[in-house]
């Protein structure tokens, strides 16, 4: 395989996943960051604009928490929590 082909492989899968990123991104915007986020719900447009770029790149992980049905994320467990005795 020739450098040219990955090139162009990768590129066509970047535009893929930008895509499909940029599709998700504005329903989210719109309607899920406030289903995730009791505090997005009172975000101004502005704010929802803002939404846009970070909802574009990180669209997979976003759509699991918005289609998964948490609305808080997961208390992450390690020695330092537990040794505070903050481990639920």
């Amino acid at each position: 395989m020739d450098i040219e082909a990955l090139a162009g492989g990768f590129a066509t899968t970047l535009g893929i996943y930008l895509a499909i990123g940029v599709l998700f991104a504005v329903p989210f915007a719109w309607k899920g960051a406030a289903a995730i986020d009791p505090a997005a719900r009172e975000g101004t447009w502005g704010f929802r604009v803002l939404l846009l770029p970070g909802a574009t790149l990180l669209w997979p992980a976003l759509m699991l928490r918005w289609f998964g049905g948490r609305t808080t994320p997961r208390v992450e467990s390690n020695a330092h929590r537990r040794a505070a005795g903050g481990e639920r």
